[in-house]
């Protein structure tokens, strides 16, 4: 039986209201922008949260334990459905009672953590565990990680925090020629059980499915289900990330999307061949390739390609120091917030982000940067009150657009 794992990604960062250099040092006010938070939370949410969830209850209610799917909710997602949308809150909790969906772990808002500050990265993670232990009553056993990226620091790291798998990109690892339709582990001891995701197929829905140019449009579940079972026989792990918003918002429903997808679900539900299941039932029932290498270079991500990311994340790392000990409710809300891979990727200039609400890489970055300017000063504030001797650090940058 070949295991097939959706893994639906749902995450929404707090976007930045016009934080300007004069506001800097005084009366502290919300780094965030409500309105637009609430508008795309709202919109997503009835475009494709909300009638997505719907399908699958009806799925799971119609083909029983046929049907399970798996999720990946930001901490900071939660918290604005909590605000802003507490009916389709409610319908992922349905979900869960179900049995049928599986709750994977994450850094709590979307976060790069792992790959520059191991503290911040057990933080978030941790923070992130408990709120789904408290929202949907489950506490994850297998991580994805923004970008995909691992390292052996995670690997220990999550070990000692009681994960035993992690979702992975294999453009990282020494396959040895093998297929990633696999699962493995590293060569390392007390390694994590390795998922690796399909790029093609996991694309061919999520990039490809609207595109009328490309040579396999129309896209059709039985087209589909034709690929996943024309695989080789020892392939037998097929892991398909994607953003949930996929269904109904990057693609609109007039698309087709919500009907492909259901009828996807149906035929996979009806083929005795293929497994729709929880990525954890593969810990449990296969074997894995033991001994595949970890590339020890640079992660090449998008979120870190230029001096303006490096030096935003670099300069969030330094604030992150002096916060540790801190236990001002709200200045690690904000630490949280601004550590989401969005406020980077708004800096990107490639010009590849539809989503990205500011007209140049540097108007994102001069109004990041005038957050964190201000955010250093509360977080010296507090730091004083707490008696602590701290030694001398590198002033914040503060930018002011002429």
């Amino acid at each position: 039986m070949r295991h097939i794992n959706f893994i639906f990604q749902v995450h929404q960062p707090y976007r930045l209201r016009n934080f300007n250099f004069f506001e800097i040092g005084g009366q502290h006010q919300d780094y965030f922008d409500d309105e637009l938070n609430s508008t795309v939370m709202e919109r997503v949410a009835k475009n494709a949260y909300g009638p997505a969830n719907e399908l699958l209850l009806r799925s799971i209610q119609k083909y029983g334990r046929a049907v399970n799917v798996n999720f990946s909710i930001s901490g900071t997602a939660i918290d604005q459905l909590v605000k802003y949308d507490s009916q389709v809150l409610n319908s992922f909790k349905q979900l869960a009672k179900t049995g049928n969906v599986e709750f994977m772990g994450q850094t709590y808002s979307n976060s790069l953590a792992s790959i520059k500050s191991r503290m911040a990265f057990f933080e978030g993670t941790k923070l992130h565990s408990e709120r789904m232990l408290e929202i949907f009553g489950q506490q994850p056993i297998i991580f994805l990680n923004t970008g995909l990226p691992f390292s052996n620091e995670m690997n220990k790291t999550l070990k000692t925090m009681g994960f035993f798998g992690c979702i992975a990109n294999d453009l990282h690892f020494d396959l040895k020629k093998q297929s990633p339709n696999a699962m493995y582990t590293t060569n390392k001891r007390q390694s994590l059980k390795l998922l690796f995701k399909n790029r093609p197929l996991s694309e061919d829905i999520a990039h490809r499915f609207g595109q009328k140019d490309w040579d396999q449009w129309p896209l059709t579940p039985e087209k589909y289900v034709g690929w996943l079972k024309a695989m080789y026989s020892e392939e037998k792990v097929i892991n398909l990330v994607m953003d949930y918003a996929v269904f109904g918002e990057h693609h609109k429903k007039e698309t087709g999307i919500l009907a492909f997808l259901q009828h996807l679900i149906q035929q996979l539900a009806e083929d005795k061949s293929l497994r729709m299941g929880k990525a954890s039932e593969v810990l449990e029932t296969e074997n894995p390739i033991t001994s595949v290498k970890w590339f020890d270079s640079k992660l090449d991500h998008v979120a870190l390609q230029n001096d303006l990311q490096q030096d935003a994340l670099q300069t969030l790392l330094n604030i992150g120091r002096k916060l540790r000990k801190s236990s001002d409710e709200t200045i690690r809300r904000d630490w949280l917030r601004l550590q989401s891979i969005d406020h980077f990727l708004y800096m990107d200039d490639s010009g590849n982000n539809p989503f990205n609400p500011y007209e140049t890489p540097y108007d994102a970055f001069l109004r990041y940067m005038n957050v964190l300017a201000d955010f250093d000063l509360r977080v010296s504030e507090v730091s004083k009150t707490k008696k602590t001797p701290s030694k001398t650090k590198k002033k914040v940058k503060v930018i002011h657009k002429k």
